[in-house]
């Protein structure tokens, strides 16, 4: 039994079942933070209704999700971000018109500010910029600020962007992508896989 107080996103003997078919069967997985895990297995594996399960899009059968020590597990998918856990699909969208920084700021803006006030102008729209420009900075993104977003090469710009969106202001947070295409050289081992990095 995985220990829940030394991880920050603990996965605990999980399992999934549609009708008979045992998608995923008793997964425990403990993610630390500066970590980077890649799950690897063939088409019909399971490996995405897992990083369904951990990014609550789907309710496991059994077993139980752990944020920091807290139970998580049935948390709405909607409120995981607000929580520190997010997560991309394998189709990622950008608004291709909008420069780089425009992009994450709408991310850092739609998981700071509340629902309702993701078509107002926020009151303190510079806290949110330089944390886009942060996040940007710890990409390697920076001085690209003002480039428009559909010109980054895709995949590669598509998935940058989305490691530069932070969820909440922490020292840390839970990615989950469904499919990666890795920006970064020498790291083509994660590439198509799903992977997990607090």
């Amino acid at each position: 039994m995985a220990d829940v107080l030394s991880g920050i996103l603990v996965a605990q003997r999980l399992s999934k079942s549609f009708g008979g078919l045992r998608a995923v069967r008793d997964v425990t997985l403990t993610l630390n933070a500066k970590e980077l895990h890649a799950v690897i297995g063939p088409n019909g594996a399971g490996k995405s209704t897992f990083v369904n399960l951990l990014s609550g899009q789907l309710t496991p059968t059994s077993g139980r999700l752990y944020l920091e020590g807290h139970d998580i597990t049935g948390t709405r998918p909607f409120d995981m971000p607000r929580l520190g856990v997010s997560r991309s699909f394998q189709s990622t969208n950008i608004f291709k018109t909008l420069s780089v920084l425009e992009n994450v700021r709408l991310g850092v803006q739609a998981v700071r500010l509340p629902a309702r006030a993701i078509l107002s102008t926020p009151q303190n729209q510079s806290s949110l910029i330089d944390a886009a420009c942060a996040a940007l900075a710890r990409v390697g993104l920076s001085g690209h600020e003002r480039t428009t977003a559909g010109v980054l090469s895709h995949p590669q710009g598509k998935t940058t962007i989305k490691l530069a969106v932070p969820p909440r202001e922490r020292d840390w947070w839970c990615k989950l992508w469904d499919k990666i295409l890795s920006p970064f050289p020498n790291c083509n081992a994660v590439e198509n896989r799903p992977a997990f990095t607090c």
